[in-house]
């Protein structure tokens, strides 16, 4: 094969390959799901800066269960019976939750696919791992979530993480 052959090859192949990542690209754009709304609007910068709250005071199961959980409300109430934002609506819906004596329903964005087990204990307590390292960036989050978090699913992530820490990269430690 002459030398102008193989340079037409490789750039056919390099037009296909980049066609391919674009098409990729676009396709993840237009798949996004539609923004999850919350039952009320919640900053976490404003409970950690703000408050000086840890995540483990909010999140406590995470300590103790797979699952992180969410406050009671009984909790939220104990600061926002008085005003603590600058948009009364917000502290009367927490209020008019806890006169109702009900969770706030928020929307749970975040899901593992049913043959993918993860625990946050393991995690938390077991491991002694902070929250950012793998939910980077959200003390700074101004808003509820409202779309998943790609990186929270890459098995890709985890299993370098695993290999990090020396942790077990067997299938059968988080595929169940």
């Amino acid at each position: 094969m002459t030398q102008r052959a193989t340079l037409v090859g490789l750039l056919a192949v390099a037009s296909v390959v980049a066609a391919g990542v674009a098409a990729a690209v676009v396709a993840r754009a237009w798949m996004r799901p539609a923004a999850i709304e919350q039952p009320v609007a919640f900053s976490h910068r404003s409970h950690i800066e703000g408050e000086g709250l840890e995540c483990l005071e909010c999140h406590a199961d995470a300590a103790k269960s797979p699952w992180a959980g969410l406050p009671d409300i009984r909790d939220c109430y104990e600061c926002h019976k008085s005003a603590q934002t600058d948009d009364p609506n917000e502290d009367e819906a927490v209020r008019t939750y806890a006169r109702e004596q009900r969770q706030i329903p928020f929307v749970q964005v975040n899901r593992n696919v049913g043959h993918v087990y993860f625990s946050h204990r393991m995690h938390v307590a077991t491991a002694d791992m902070a929250c950012d390292a793998c939910h980077a960036g959200y003390a700074e989050r101004e808003e509820p979530t409202a779309h998943p978090n790609p990186d929270l699913h890459s098995m890709r992530l985890c299993m370098d993480c695993h290999q990090r820490e020396g942790a077990s990269n067997e299938c059968v430690v988080c595929h169940k």
